[in-house]
């Protein structure tokens, strides 16, 4: 059969993006504990799209001036509520 005449780094690379898809199925959006400014907002969101946290914050500094301070400030307190620490608790 043909699985049999594949060599090993072959299958690997077959069966890796099989394993990517896996992980970002069972991935979760937490607080970050090490990429954290106030309350880890923006570094867990950084960290869940495998993003770097400053661009998240950049955005989320402009759409904040741009918008009025007003729903960037509420945004940031219903994440806080509803965003859960993350289970890894390593600091800087």
């Amino acid at each position: 059969s043909v699985a049999f005449t594949l060599r090993r780094s072959e299958v690997r690379i077959l069966t890796s993006p099989l394993l990517v898809e896996y992980k970002a199925m069972n991935r979760k959006l937490y607080r970050s504990g090490k990429n954290k400014v106030i309350a880890g907002i923006c570094g867990g969101i950084g960290e869940y799209l495998d993003i770097d946290p400053v661009v998240i914050r950049v955005i989320f500094l402009a759409l904040t001036v741009f918008t009025g301070v007003f729903p960037g400030i509420l945004f940031y307190l219903l994440a806080l509520l509803v965003i859960p620490i993350s289970p890894n608790k390593s600091t800087k």
